[in-house]
């Protein structure tokens, strides 16, 4: 070692005499990396002129000088938790760039060290200067985490400030202030966790809450204002549950919470207190079949709670009593969301109970029942808008009822865009050719209407029905509104129920009147005014009526409307499924999923519902000041050209599985929009000049970015 030592020593002597000696460099570099392994080398390196030449070399970013410090500083931390280790790092650490990735290593093998400090060896000063660094960044860190669009990133860095902090001498933690930062930085915590218009991830949120205790314990002392928070929000938390969490987790986050915070007999009481609230949510027709992931999963929990706790399973039972219809929709809700599917069997059974069920169940059961996009799989489709429904036709028709249940992806030959924007688009605009009086396979009379019905005059192309029936159902499936809906007779014949005279009524009132106008007159007064004529005459009416309608009407739909059937069960995988759906769905509820909010769109609603930053109040101010000016066409064109869609889901803005956005450009730019974020960029420009642009922008999309 003595030998190596002195060589070097030697070296950089004349390497800070003459920078210009390359061959002295390359010799002094290969000595230290080679020989540089044990605590005493270490301890000489940190010692000597040898270290300072090395980062006079780094300064000058001499040749492999970067790899060689690179791989030292690597070999120091078997050391870092002795204090030969430490006292290298830390006069490694000033002389290094903090925007080097080499800084980044430094700290990295610093802080999995454990410190030993004494009264001397190591400079206190250097020391405390380089720790309040990593505290700063530990609230910076976490600060950010709480601020930044996903909500939650990965936890691992934040994991092992706190480890190094748990390690690091209580002496030194009160030099740097922390606990003022510490409360801050849990009233932060506390006021997320109380914000209802985020959407939280329990499971991290735990994983947090037990990085903060430790921290608390650190900083804190035994002050335990954690464990009060904890035990004052366990009804948000819940809430939380209910919401957002995986099924298969909550169970697993439930318990952890327990353990963790000494809160069983509180749990279970909330527990239970949002199983009647998610009874209550179920008969007001608000539970979506998402929400039945962790439904069930309470149920099994407070089951599961139950039992170690006296008198729990019999109030577990009081509560189910009298709500065993509601348990048993729910697990079947459950099974087909797990699993994409039931058994045939099974939802004969239901076929049979939602004949008696009352609206809410029928909606959630309906719901559950529109299959779900499998992820991880995509299936890529090219149409030009020149020919978009003769491209749009043929692309569907060949797909697979494999390739319909896998994510979208849409393009426009000779256009750059790709993605659910796109999508959106795509699937609005070919519905609207259907509505092209042109286009021989709808009624022109239903689609002046806004209900598509096929036409009952004889259509060649009977493969065109199956075509439109995979557009509807994909429109269902990837909850795009498309400002259309199908006429009622046609939602009777999906559902394989009978069509009555009534029915038409609904549907064609002028048809109507001309077919019982019909049956009116080849009846005639055939029979006498008796009580028995009349009873006979009603028989053979409904009779008559029926032949009437089966003549009309079914026989020439039959083939359309079984098209139509064929393309909705290659997207919802069987008939039956489709069948359920369409037994089970109220008419006037289908409508809304189909057709989307009838109602002209609130300026107000959409403001409230748009995320921008502060610093951008006054633009944003006069964009919807112009947009209050718009007519309600108008409005739905911007809703278009910002979102990719004209008409909003059931429910309005607040159901949007995206939030809107607006946000102001540097760039003196037209407006423009990412559709699949649902995100809307304008320029910082004058009241009149933003107006002109957003006109323009909406009236020709495609052109905008050439003005």
């Amino acid at each position: 070692m003595t030998c190596w030592f002195q060589e070097a020593s030697a070296l950089s002597r004349n390497i800070n005499l003459d920078g210009e000696s390359t061959e002295s460099c390359d010799r002094f570099l290969k000595i230290v990396q080679e020989n540089c392994n044990t605590e005493e080398d270490y301890k000489f390196l940190a010692s000597s002129s040898i270290l300072e030449c090395v980062l006079t070399l780094y300064r000058a970013e001499y040749g492999n000088v970067l790899s060689v410090l690179s791989g030292v500083i690597g070999k120091s931390g078997s050391l870092a938790r002795k204090e030969v280790g430490l006292t290298f790092l830390l006069k490694v650490i000033p002389g290094i760039k903090k925007s080097d990735q080499l800084y980044k290593k430094c700290r990295r093998v610093f802080i999995r060290a454990k410190p030993v400090l004494s009264d001397g060896g190591i400079s206190k000063a250097v020391f405390l200067d380089f720790f309040k660094e990593i505290i700063d960044e530990v609230q910076t860190g976490v600060s950010r985490f709480l601020d930044t669009d996903s909500l939650w990133p990965n936890l691992s860095s934040i994991t092992l400030y706190v480890s190094f902090l748990e390690r690091t001498p209580h002496a030194f933690i009160p030099d740097l202030s922390l606990h003022h930062k510490f409360i801050c930085l849990v009233s932060v915590v506390d006021n997320l966790l109380m914000d209802k218009s985020v959407k939280h991830d329990l499971s991290i949120y735990v994983n947090l809450l037990k990085v903060l205790t430790r921290l608390e314990k650190v900083i804190c002392g035994k002050e335990t204002r954690l464990e009060k928070i904890v035990s004052q929000r366990t009804d948000t938390i819940i809430d939380w549950a209910i919401l957002s969490i995986e099924s298969n987790k909550f169970s697993e986050v439930v318990e952890t919470w327990m353990q963790e915070n000494n809160l069983f007999l509180p749990l279970f009481a909330s527990l239970l207190g949002k199983l009647e609230s998610l009874f209550h949510l179920v008969n007001t027709e608000l539970l979506t079949p998402p929400s039945v992931f962790t439904f069930s999963n309470v149920v099994q929990t407070v089951k599961h709670m139950s039992k170690a706790i006296e008198g729990g399973e019999m109030t577990v039972e009081n509560l189910f009593e009298g709500r065993r219809e509601e348990l048993y929709v729910m697990g079947i809700v459950k099974h087909i969301v797990d699993h994409g599917h039931c058994p045939d069997e099974t939802l004969l059974g239901v076929d049979r109970l939602v004949q008696k069920a009352d609206s809410a169940l029928k909606k959630l059961l309906a719901l559950s029942l529109i299959p779900k996009i499998r992820d991880g799989m995509s299936f890529e489709i090219s149409v030009s808008r020149k020919s978009l429904l003769k491209d749009s036709r043929d692309c569907l028709l060949k797909a697979t009822s494999e390739n319909l249940s896998c994510n979208l992806f849409v393009k426009f030959k000779e256009e750059e865009g790709i993605g659910t924007g796109v999508m959106k688009e795509w699937l609005y605009l070919t519905t609207q050719m259907f509505l092209d009086p042109e286009l021989k396979y709808f009624s022109r009379e239903t689609s002046d209407r806004g209900k598509l019905s096929p036409t009952l005059d004889p259509v060649n192309d009977l493969q065109f029905y199956n075509f439109f029936g995979r557009l509807m159902a994909l429109a269902l499936v990837h909850h795009v509104q498309l400002g259309v809906t199908l006429d009622p007779i046609i939602l009777l014949m999906l559902a394989d129920l009978e069509v009555n005279l009534e029915d038409v009524k609904q549907s064609d009132p002028t048809l109507y009147k001309n077919m019982n106008q019909e049956i009116e007159f080849n009846l005639g007064s055939v029979l006498q005014d008796t009580e028995e004529a009349r009873l006979t005459r009603d028989r053979l009416r409904a009779e008559y009526s029926k032949t009437v309608v089966d003549e009309n009407i079914i026989q020439l739909l039959d083939e359309k409307v079984d098209g139509i059937k064929q393309g909705f069960d290659c997207v919802f995988g069987t008939s039956l499924r489709r069948k359920l759906f369409f037994q089970t769905i109220e008419p006037s509820h289908l409508e809304m999923v189909i057709r989307g909010e009838p109602k002209d769109i609130s300026v107000q609603e959409w403001e409230q519902h748009t995320d921008h930053n502060k610093e951008d109040q006054p633009y944003i101010h006069s964009f919807w000041q112009i947009v209050r000016e718009f007519s309600a066409e108008q409005r739905r064109d911007l809703l278009f050209f910002w979102m990719a869609i004209r008409y909003l889901p059931p429910g309005g803005f607040c159901n949007l599985a995206v939030r809107p956005a607006i946000k102001v450009t540097k760039d003196d730019c037209y407006p423009h929009a990412s559709t699949c974020i649902n995100t809307l960029r304008i320029p910082p420009a004058t009241y009149q000049v933003l107006e002109y642009r957003l006109h323009v922008s909406i009236q020709h999309p495609s052109s905008y970015e050439l003005l």
